[in-house]
């Protein structure tokens, strides 16, 4: 069973106040026999992301690149496997959310879904 790279199509999306999240989505296939389905998981790379806001930001699935345009998102509300940033985040079927840190601090570190 191989891993393949969905090469998500948003390159990085800048944080409220300053930094960047940087998403890479991967696929595991379902092996040859069937008896194990694939899935897949996203990976956010948090550098430097600052809100000094009280808004909240959503980031939305990405997609992966032309000619397929598909999204990338779940059909059920997924869960955070780790978040080693010091944000508050959840989510939701249409994207992840990052909950308004309201301050001038800069986070660091990754979130798998």
């Amino acid at each position: 069973m191989g891993i393949k790279n969905i090469e998500a199509q948003a390159p990085s999306t800048t944080g409220t106040t300053a930094g960047t999240v940087q998403p890479t989505v991967l696929e595991y296939p379902a092996n040859t026999s069937g008896s194990l389905a694939g899935y897949k998981k996203m990976i956010f790379v948090f550098q430097g992301y600052e809100n000094d806001t009280t808004t909240n930001q959503t980031l939305p699935w990405p997609t992966n690149s032309p000619p397929h345009k598909n999204t990338l998102g779940f059909n059920a509300t997924p869960a955070i496997a780790a978040n080693t940033t010091g944000l508050t985040i959840t989510t939701l079927i249409s994207g992840l959310t990052i909950i308004a840190p309201n301050s001038k601090t800069t986070y660091s570190g990754i979130v798998i879904v």
